[in-house]
């Protein structure tokens, strides 16, 4: 197939056609810049669940380039911690993080981390002391104190700092696993009117200017993305959720890169106190699009340390249907790691076949079977 003409009348934003010949060139041009960006996955952080996302003897699996993933559950169980934990873990492999929040501030986002990195070096999970663990509480009584004790001189933010961290446990080895990611992790405020999917795919954009070749876009939450009207008309809450959803997707094909949407469950999905994929907010989109879907449930509490099962309920990649039990101290925002794995006896994937369609249909129509007129 001849390489189409520059002058061709394909729409805007739409890829011109590849050969097979093309497509090797495209992958000769990654190896020869030794670019492994679109070849490699970036790790979560947390070794058995690496493990699981298409790893292999040789490699550790994770998030790979064009996939995308929800991580789910109900409000307060800790998806925002966990993305937040996972945006550390990659930013320390110096991939970049573009962590974009429709539900709270950088400032917010920042304190949250800081207290995670107590729970990292204290070893969560592992007999950690609670007295050395930072919360949020901690560091807005520091700022209070800090405000009272200033004298009217004029100090630089590095020394306001240093003088935060004064106050904290352990504060050179807090900063020291702060400063792990502390280059590689882009907090952004979500605009519930403007940071539409077009704003999202420009953050990518800048990012490569910038030569960031390894990235991962975080976005919390899906169904808060806004969208604007399409073909005159705007989208009721369930079209516009599917359409943020396949954005995401196209954003995640176009460059090259995993994105991860953190995702709401629906009404049905939090009385019946057990979340699955099956009880995402929206369509049947939710559970068809993502390539991967981790979910997340409150267990059982153990020595004063709640346990939280994360779900690998669909992956393209590698194994699905499995669960894990992590520690989560709520208060430091924290997961423990590595992780257990939990038996199949004991699994809650048994019930999902309780909420899936007995005659199960794919959410688009058969094209072939509709007839036309001559």
């Amino acid at each position: 197939m001849p390489k189409p003409k520059k002058a061709s009348q394909l729409p805007v934003s739409v890829p011109h056609p590849l050969n097979l010949n093309e497509a090797a060139e495209s992958v000769a041009g990654y190896i020869g810049r030794g670019d492994t960006s679109i070849f490699e996955p970036v790790q979560t952080g947390f070794p058995v669940l690496d493990q699981l996302l298409g790893g292999s003897e040789d490699m550790q699996g994770g998030f790979y380039p064009e996939d995308l993933w929800l991580l789910a559950g109900a409000q307060g169980i800790g998806k925002t911690s966990l993305a937040l934990q996972m945006a550390h873990n990659m930013g320390s492999q110096e991939v970049l993080v573009i962590f974009v929040c429709y539900e709270h501030t950088p400032i917010t986002l920042w304190e949250r981390m800081i207290c995670q990195a107590s729970g990292y070096i204290n070893k969560l999970g592992q007999g950690s002391n609670d007295k050395d663990l930072v919360g949020i509480s901690d560091l807005r009584k520091i700022y209070r104190s800090m405000i009272e004790d200033y004298d009217g001189k004029d100090f630089s933010q590095e020394k306001l700092i240093d003088e935060l961290l004064s106050h904290l446990p352990a504060p050179k080895k807090l900063w020291a696993e702060f400063s792990k990611s502390a280059a590689h992790v882009w907090l952004i405020k979500g605009d519930l009117l403007y940071t539409s999917p077009a704003a999202l795919e420009a953050y990518v954009k800048m990012a490569k200017e910038e030569g960031h070749r390894r990235m991962v876009l975080f976005v919390d939450y899906v169904q808060r993305i806004p969208v604007p009207p399409q073909h005159g008309r705007l989208l009721d809450t369930n079209e516009r959720i599917e359409f943020a959803l396949r954005a995401l997707k196209g954003i995640a094909m176009t460059h090259m890169i995993p994105v991860v949407g953190v995702s709401a469950a629906d009404a049905e999905g939090l009385r019946g106190g057990r979340i699955h994929l099956e009880n995402m907010w929206g369509n049947a989109t939710m559970q068809y699009e993502p390539d991967g879907a981790l979910v997340l449930n409150k267990d059982h509490s153990e020595n004063g340390v709640e346990q939280v099962r994360l779900a690998i309920e669909k992956s393209r990649r590698g194994e699905s249907e499995i669960e894990l039990r992590y520690p989560f101290k709520g208060s430091v925002y924290s997961f423990g790691s590595p992780g257990i794995r939990i038996s199949d006896g004991e699994s809650w994937q048994r019930e999902r076949a309780a909420l899936k369609p007995k005659d199960e249909k794919d959410p688009l129509p058969d094209f072939g079977k509709i007839k036309t007129e001559a």
